[in-house]
């Protein structure tokens, strides 16, 4: 059987995963498993963000829509905040 390139999982399991990753204190486990929970980690991170900016941009996809600038401006400033943002 072939890998499948990607897989889905609820997002509460998504968000219960990354929480307990980010709980456990790995400083006393081999460099090796360090790097590879880091790597593990930092992925799951980097889809968290991935998700986030998905939700402003489409925030921003909503307000464009309207005739209310302000909401406009607001969605726009809130999605470049977070995409130009390297530690959000």
């Amino acid at each position: 059987m072939a890998e499948p390139k990607n897989i889905q999982i609820p997002y509460t399991l998504f968000k219960s995963l990354l929480e307990v990753l980010e709980y456990i204190d790995i400083s006393n486990y081999a460099e090796d498993f360090q790097s590879l929970y880091n790597g593990v980690l930092e992925g799951l991170q980097d889809k968290k963000k991935r998700i986030e900016l998905r939700e402003v941009y489409g925030k921003l996809a909503a307000a464009n829509k309207t005739e209310d600038e302000d909401a406009q401006t607001e969605a726009r400033i809130e999605y470049l905040r977070k995409k130009n943002n390297p530690f959000y």
